[in-house]
């Protein structure tokens, strides 16, 4: 273990607020000795596919997340703890895009607390307010095991002093604490390009940004070791990262498609159900059955049964359908 897991990273399919490839975060986490990593990007997972496909090929374990904003609060970071969760993401980020302008994707919290399970929520920083009164909104229609008060440090007085207010308003709401670095870069040296890409989706002159620039070039991906150093005393903040990393075990090799189940009668299989239906329709379609419409029925209905692994070949093997499907030639 590393010792950190970094749970705020940010590429450029967050549009305008990242430099990073999903490539090149991968390949520098890997450099600073990252052996997990968040990819939360705002309102989808849209860089998810190639993000996991390089951490696969360089052994870190992939997380997936996005960023979306809850109406009235502010953001928060989603990642997904199971393959619900994902599920879960996919319907909020819908829900968030529904009747908003484009680039914004906004969720009540209505909608979080009908789609939590299987989510985990860090929330902090990016809160309209960084206050208790917001994270006790948050806290109600959450699970208090699944939502963390996510701090930064970017050596700046603005950072330090909300460190202050959030940790002080995670302890009076019995919550735990984290730490992220919320890259938007991979080096210091990139910082510039993006202070470019910051005004252009603000339209304002690079000369007259000002606030809206981040001040110095700390929003970089760090190794395990600057985070330590940012929170001397606090490695509490940084071993609750691992513990969610490892709670985190959904990936995309989990996303093999599954078939719907439908109503049966007792004791009967989605199998025998699927050939006693598509029985039926060869006969409605072809009246009698020839020798070459059932040996191809047979192949594309032992087709599904691979694929579905809900469908036991067992199953099939004791199903009236299949044995029909069977039946020599001559019969």
């Amino acid at each position: 273990m590393s010792g950190y897991a970094e749970l705020g990273a940010i590429s450029s399919f967050s549009f305008l607020q990242s430099t990073m490839e999903p490539e090149e975060l991968v390949e520098v986490a890997h450099r600073l000795g990252l052996s997990s990593l968040a990819l939360t990007d705002y309102g989808g997972v849209y860089g998810i596919p190639r993000f996991h496909r390089a951490a696969r090929s360089l052994g870190i374990n992939p997380i997936t997340g996005a960023t979306l904003d809850i109406h009235g609060l502010g953001r928060i970071r989603l990642l997904c703890e199971s393959l619900d969760g994902y599920q879960n993401l996919c319907r909020l980020s819908s829900l968030g895009h529904r009747d908003q302008p484009k680039g914004r994707c906004v969720i009540s919290l209505e909608q979080l607390a009908q789609y939590r399970d299987g989510l985990i929520c860090l929330a902090g920083p990016m809160l309209i307010h960084a206050s208790a009164a917001s994270l006790s909104k948050l806290q109600s229609v959450t699970a208090k095991s699944n939502l963390f008060v996510e701090v930064n440090n970017h050596l700046t007085r603005e950072s330090i002093s909300q460190k202050r207010t959030l940790l002080d308003s995670a302890r009076a709401l019995g919550l735990s604490a984290l730490a992220t670095n919320f890259p938007h870069y991979a080096r210091a040296q990139h910082k510039p390009l993006l202070d470019i890409l910051t005004c252009i989706r603000m339209g304002a002159p690079l000369d007259s940004a000002g606030r809206n620039l981040f001040p110095n070039a700390e929003r970089r991906l760090k190794s395990p070791q600057n985070m330590h150093s940012l929170f001397p005393g606090e490695s509490a903040l940084l071993r609750q990262t691992e513990r969610i990393a490892e709670r985190c075990h959904f990936t995309l090799d989990d996303l093999a498609y599954q078939f719907p189940s439908f109503p049966t009668a007792s004791g009967q299989s989605q199998g025998s159900l699927l050939r006693e239906l598509t029985l039926r329709g060869a006969r409605e379609r072809y009246g009698a059955l020839t020798p070459s419409i059932k040996a191809q029925l047979q192949k594309e209905l032992q087709v599904i049964s691979k694929l579905d692994k809900s469908i036991p070949e067992k199953t099939l093997a004791s199903t009236n359908a299949f044995k029909f499907f069977n039946l020599q030639q001559s019969s």
